[in-house]
């Protein structure tokens, strides 16, 4: 899995992000899009993928294009907004794409580390289950 990028974060989001990178997935993975992986796994992305968050069966389709300033990535649009309201994500909070179907019908499951559930002691979280 690809390394969260530098910048300023709060300790509670560098605690989860230190979790999500513990966490090792079988398929392939990322924290921020790479151009590589787009380019490997997203390249014939049509118009909507699918998200599911690990743990639950409801499902959200949301809009991938490529992005204005750089057509070899991909950005997240319409329905992404819904997504994030529905599973409660605010600025700090660490999501880990993980892709679980590709070809035509490009399914990604997330895994969500809230920040603020890192705010207390991380010893006992960072045993994952």
């Amino acid at each position: 899995m690809s390394t969260l990028l530098e910048a300023q974060i709060s300790k509670e989001t560098e605690k989860a992000a230190t979790v999500a990178n513990l966490h090792e997935l079988e398929n392939p993975s990322f924290l921020h899009v790479p151009v590589k992986f787009v380019e490997k796994h997203l390249k014939n992305c049509r118009e909507f993928i699918h998200l599911m968050v690990h743990g639950k069966k409801q499902r959200w389709s949301v809009r991938c294009f490529p992005r204005k300033d750089s057509p070899s990535s991909k950005q997240l649009g319409h329905g992404w907004h819904e997504f994030a309201v529905d599973n409660n994500l605010v600025e700090g909070d660490v999501c880990v794409f993980e892709l679980i179907k590709k070809g035509k019908d490009i399914a990604l499951k997330i895994w969500i580390y809230h920040a603020v559930d890192y705010a207390g002691s991380a010893k006992k979280r960072y045993k994952l289950k």
